[in-house]
């Protein structure tokens, strides 16, 4: 994960507000918050607001603005926002509530973790005003498939590796002679796997809200907590997997046939898991983290 310098933490933790741009650039819009750094975690405290949440939904980007009343130093990062919970349920509350204004309760301001992915902070030095601009070590963005494949295919990794091996042998040992190809097979094992990886996509959206009202826990997270997608951006992702899906169900039913897809959707159990992934409610009332 990426981290800002010690420096820099110190600060914006120096100053009473630092300004915060919401939204892409372009089409972003400046909020005050607090900035408080936690372990190299900065956390940015907002007051709730719809405007605010609403726009995270769609898009993460965020950048921090910060300046010395007396002008010897300045920072501008910019990177991505996870839009979180009240303080008084974050996890960390007992040491976010030292952060707090006076006269603001715990309750009144929204714990917001900023993820940087690049910086630009000037200073005054002994040898003159030095800059250090550029990308913040560590954020590298990795392709989009494989932040995806990390939200929807390695909690069921296991699962789709047992399952593409019950796959190959419905191909082996059901599938007409005369259609047991590698494409065939690639079609089985993409049948199987993508509803459940697309599901979990697209269910992802529904986890962080409901990580919001605290019905989930914040290790459940997961690579959610990084906020490299929007809930927005994870809902579309989903659907588009799961038309894939489809289309492999469509083409693996017009070559093999309707007993190869029923053995496949039973040894692949993806119609079942998603099922259950669309229904399940864990929790009705926040988990004690949250109370």
């Amino acid at each position: 994960m990426a981290e800002l310098p010690p420096e820099v933490l110190d600060r914006l933790a120096g100053v009473e507000r630092v300004r915060v741009m919401v939204g892409p650039p372009g089409d972003n819009f400046p909020v005050s918050a607090v900035a408080a750094p936690i372990q190299r975690q900065l956390y940015l405290l907002l007051a709730p607001e719809s405007r605010v949440e609403t726009t995270l939904d769609e898009h993460v980007h965020a950048a921090v603005i910060a300046e010395d009343p007396v002008g010897k130093w300045s920072v501008n990062t910019r990177g991505r926002l996870l839009y979180g919970r009240r303080v008084v349920n974050d996890p960390r509350r007992n040491e976010l509530m030292h952060w707090l204004p006076e006269g603001i309760g715990p309750a009144d301001l929204v714990a917001c973790r900023f993820h940087p992915e690049s910086l630009d902070y000037q200073h005054e030095a002994v040898d003159g005003r030095r800059r250090a601009n550029g990308p913040v070590p560590g954020a590298a963005p990795l392709p989009t498939w494989r932040r995806l494949w990390d939200i929807g295919g390695v909690p069921f990794w296991p699962w789709l590796l047992a399952s593409s091996v019950l796959e190959g042998l419905v191909i082996l040992f059901v599938a007409d002679f005369e259609d047991r190809h590698a494409w065939s097979l690639a079609m089985a094992i993409l049948a199987g796997g993508l509803p459940i990886i697309g599901a979990r996509i697209a269910l992802a959206a529904n986890d962080i809200a409901r990580w919001r009202k605290g019905l989930e826990k914040d290790a459940a997270l997961g690579a959610l907590g990084e906020a490299w997608f929007s809930a927005r951006e994870l809902e579309r992702q989903g659907i588009y997997v799961l038309l894939a899906a489809a289309a492999a169900w469509f083409f693996l039913a017009w070559a093999c046939g309707a007993v190869v897809v029923g053995w496949i959707a039973l040894v692949s159990g993806a119609p079942l898991l998603v099922l259950l992934m669309a229904v399940r409610r864990r929790s009705t009332t926040p988990s004690e983290e949250a109370t």
